[in-house]
């Protein structure tokens, strides 16, 4: 969830911000490894991969929710949550009359320039078929990716 939020120059304290369905606490970690063990062996191969161990299934579908709930104020490209959490949308907004450019800003700003070819298309496709105008397109583009395998596997 930080992540997001600082990928968009986001502000997130600990004073009514964007509390979780995960039961991650942003402020209490679980220890100075976060919440997962540094040494956790992927099931049923030989590779070490502490954040597995919180990425289930049941998992995957709650990030996707808050996801969903990071980007999904129709009013304003700066998304709040109680005085403790924004995004800043701004920026993007007029990358959305072209959706080639807005998914290129958006493959830099999250997947640091290496989307997949593929990956990208189809998002540039989706945000292109949307006519709820530029704020919308621009959300759209970010779930899309961070609900993605490639960002949270890669991420």
């Amino acid at each position: 969830m930080a992540g997001m939020v600082r990928a968009f120059g986001g502000l997130m304290t600990n004073q009514n911000y964007f509390s979780t369905d995960m039961e991650q606490d942003v402020f209490t970690p679980a220890s100075v490894f976060n919440y997962y063990e540094p040494d956790y062996g992927v099931p049923g191969t030989t590779l070490m991969g502490g954040e597995f161990q919180i990425f289930s299934p049941n998992n995957a579908i709650l990030r996707t929710n808050e996801v969903s709930n990071l980007f999904s104020q129709w009013g304003s490209s700066v998304q709040t949550y109680g005085p403790g959490t924004t995004i800043d949308l701004t920026l993007f907004l007029p990358l959305a009359a072209n959706p080639t450019t807005l998914v290129d800003a958006l493959d830099l700003t999250l997947t640091h320039g290496v989307m997949p070819a593929a990956m990208k298309t189809a998002i540039v496709n989706a945000v292109a078929a949307n006519t709820d105008g530029n704020l919308r397109q621009v959300q759209l583009g970010c779930y899309l990716i961070l609900t993605s395998n490639y960002y949270n596997v890669w991420h």
